[in-house]
């Protein structure tokens, strides 16, 4: 018996546009040929749209669409406990997720590929309500998103390049000043003051890893971020590049059940790439195994 997918598609992300709209649903049909496929737009209302699905209950849930449509169904399928394995493919901008399972997969091979993958439950982590897979980016690397965001096609050019470079502009502003104050496992004292914070659920290895996906261990690996300057940034990243950044000495790292960010005023955070601002304080906690995914065995 054929496995049931639903593909859900945004036919109004710019991604899927570019990809070229009903030919490339043509093509992921294709693909996609090995099973019992129900190609479904999800209109206005992705979120909706990814819910209903998941009270359909097929097998497969495929998402095509950019990172936003991709993070609505992961939502989706956290808050009803969906009992359908999802495939985020990689149509959007960031393709953070899509490229943890999939590497540099296009989307017709992930389709074409799927009836061989495997299930793998991918922890994530909570802000709010709201999950992320890969990281929560806090701080000055998140001005920078938002410099990004300004600057993504459509709009007015000339307003749209000023936005971005005022956007950027602001995000360098506050790269070497300790704005951020991070907390561990529900702790009052300060764990670091720094510039910038990342929390991963599972931790780096498992989410950045060039292997085949695993969820990794049950808790968020923290790092905190304070360079001083260009020079410190500079040693931060290319320790980074070598898989060192843990013995850079404006480096802070640690495992925790929770994490709190606390600062003055409203701070600038990335989920998943998608980059948005929040009141003070902060709590990020853990959510083990939250959402099942089709990835490869190798």
């Amino acid at each position: 018996m054929s496995k049931r997918i639903v593909l859900l598609i945004n036919s109004t992300a710019g991604t899927v546009q570019r990809q070229g709209g009903d030919a490339l649903v043509a093509r992921l049909r294709e693909a996609a040929s090995w099973a019992d496929l129900d190609v479904r737009d999800t209109g206005d209302d992705p979120a909706e749209a990814a819910r209903q699905a998941c009270a359909d209950g097929p097998d497969v849930i495929a998402v095509a669409g950019g990172d936003g449509t991709a993070r609505c169904a992961a939502q989706a399928a956290h808050d009803t406990e969906c009992p359908s394995a999802l495939i985020p493919l990689p149509l959007g901008t960031a393709n953070l997720l899509p490229k943890r399972l999939y590497g540099e997969r296009t989307p017709e091979q992930i389709l074409a590929e799927a009836k061989d993958y495997r299930e793998v439950a991918l922890h994530a982590g909570l802000i709010n309500g709201e999950v992320f897979f890969i990281a929560a980016t806090a701080g000055f690397p998140s001005r920078l998103a938002e410099a990004r965001e300004a600057a993504r096609p459509g709009g007015k050019g000339g307003r749209k390049l000023k936005a971005a470079w005022t956007k950027a502009r602001a995000a360098l502003s506050i790269a070497f000043q300790p704005r951020l104050r991070v907390h561990v496992d529900g702790s009052d004292a300060t764990f670091a003051r720094a510039s910038a914070a990342m929390i991963v659920p599972g931790g780096v290895e498992d989410a950045f890893g060039v292997s085949h996906p695993h969820a990794g261990p049950a808790r968020l690996e923290t790092y905190a971020f304070y360079p001083r300057n260009i020079g410190d940034a500079a040693s931060i990243t290319m320790m980074a590049l070598a898989q060192r950044w843990r013995e850079h000495p404006r480096v802070k790292q640690a495992w925790a059940d929770s994490v709190g960010l606390t600062g003055r005023r409203s701070i600038p955070i990335m989920l998943d790439g998608e980059p948005e601002s929040l009141k003070p304080p902060v709590r990020i906690s853990l959510a083990p195994e939250a959402v099942r995914f089709l990835a490869p065995t190798e």
